[in-house]
């Protein structure tokens, strides 16, 4: 892998700002205008096309070329969407969602959304079609409508809908229509977790968890009932997040077990080694503690945030809305350090080590909280970051490979997979995969290959 700059984070952020932020807390920042109908509208307008073709009536372009982009275009302007940067070019989407924030691959764990673009590479040869999602049942069971679809050319397809499973291949990512809110705020999890004792979670399609020790095929134990929607553990303590965004936690592997933690309304959870649990709630606002219990949240931030991380050392990290990473240590309101501009969609931090993952796929590493500092380890185009409690870090390529180091520095990543993973996690040593057949993988060690399967399909 070869990178293009050897700067790390710009440093745009003016001197006031940084000074107000890292001495005040996270202040209030400006939400996204409030369009709660406009996701629920694409899909209306999409489906009220279904069986037109490209003529009847035009979108844009359509009449006279390959019309997929146009399509999805045209259904965006019509709800009020903000359509500046698209062209006929289905990959369009993608340029449009990074250079606003809103681009999501496959494989970073965002829940698609109603309206949301999808982009698929049928040829292996890049973004050649795009749809937009009309219904999601599962991160890995949607269903797409979208404009020149069907067996002939331009002329004879028409506007119809498909059922999806983007595990399967041929899914690339998914861009947001700018200024509009997710709503319900999404769940950001991968299907599996492995904590700094060697424990694995899993998390099925159809949302029951399961846990086990030790690399080796099957020894899984059924934890829950279906319904868990996200996962996580570390230092022996397991998180769960139910449907209705309650947490329970536990300690030790078995059926059931689990105490309530919070009320309805989480959207995010994480734990770190030393027992500090994080979460989010569905205004933005980061909650944390120590200790399995109902209740006992020490707020530290104001609603500005839209994903958390903590490690092994008790490092946490969150991601502010605007795209700005912040670090501390210790249980509290604010305290909070700033640590980058705002360009960041992803983090990770375990073992003192944090990770960040640029808008453009750029992966960014480095050792103790502060502003700065940061390394670039690799080019652009890594869709999804882990680290591990011995340092060692897993990304995910835009073409599926994984690749692994244990060290922070430019390059040194080692290839370990073909291009076939959906989801990395690390911990302990041990690293996990899951691939686009819903198997979940295994090894210890970096090297190419060498995996062990630990399970039939769980997506």
């Amino acid at each position: 892998m070869r990178v293009s700059s050897k700067s790390g984070l710009g440093r745009r952020i003016a001197g006031a700002l940084l000074i107000l932020a890292a001495s005040a807390g996270i202040t209030a920042m400006s939400a996204a205008p409030a369009m709660a109908d406009t996701r629920s509208g694409i899909v209306d307008t999409a489906r009220g096309q279904l069986g037109h073709g490209p003529c009847s009536p035009s979108y844009y372009s359509s009449c006279g070329e390959d019309w997929c982009a146009d399509f999805a275009k045209w259904v965006w302007a019509q709800n009020g969407v903000n359509v500046t940067g698209l062209n006929p070019m289905a990959a369009s989407f993608r340029t449009y969602g990074i250079n606003n924030g809103t681009w999501h691959p496959l494989g970073d764990g965002y829940v698609p959304q109603l309206g949301d673009a999808i982009m698929f590479d049928y040829n292996g040869t890049g973004i050649s079609h795009v749809a937009l999602v009309q219904a999601v049942r599962s991160v890995n069971d949607l269903t797409e409508i979208g404009g020149n679809q069907g067996t002939g050319n331009w002329s004879a397809n028409r506007v119809t809908e498909y059922r999806v499973t983007p595990s399967a291949g041929r899914v690339v990512g998914y861009t947001s229509p700018a200024g509009i809110p997710s709503s319900p705020p999404p769940v950001k999890s991968t299907p599996i977790a492995v904590g700094s004792d060697g424990t694995q979670m899993i998390l099925t399609s159809g949302g029951t968890v399961l846990a086990k020790q030790g690399v080796g095929l099957y020894g899984w134990t059924v934890e829950t009932d279906p319904g868990v929607k996200a996962i996580a553990t570390n230092g022996g303590v397991q998180l769960i997040l139910t449907a209705d965004g309650t947490v329970l936690a536990k300690e030790g592997i078995g059926l059931y077990g689990w105490t309530v933690e919070s009320d309805p309304g989480i959207t995010a959870i994480a734990v770190g080694g030393d027992g500090t649990q994080l979460i989010l709630d569905a205004s933005g606002t980061v909650w944390a503690k120590k200790g399995v219990g109902l209740y006992g949240w020490t707020q530290e931030t104001d609603a500005v945030v839209k994903a958390i991380a903590v490690g092994t050392d008790g490092t946490q990290m969150i991601l502010a809305a605007d795209g700005t990473v912040l670090a501390k240590q210790g249980i509290g309101l604010y305290g909070w350090t700033v640590e980058s501009d705002a360009v960041v969609k992803s983090i990770a931090t375990n073992g003192g080590v944090q990770v960040a993952l640029a808008a453009d796929g750029t992966v960014l590493a480095k050792q103790g909280i502060g502003l700065y500092g940061w390394t670039v380890e690799s080019d652009p185009g890594i869709t999804a970051i882990a680290v591990g409690s011995d340092g060692t870090q897993l990304i995910r390529d835009g073409s599926g490979q994984a690749l692994a180091k244990s060290t922070i520095g430019l390059y040194g990543w080692t290839l370990e997979t073909d291009a076939v993973v959906a989801a990395v996690a690390t911990n302990a040593g041990v690293q996990l995969i899951l691939d686009n057949s819903g198997h979940v993988s295994a090894k210890q060690a970096i090297g190419l290959y060498g995996w062990t399967l630990e399970s039939d399909p769980i997506s």
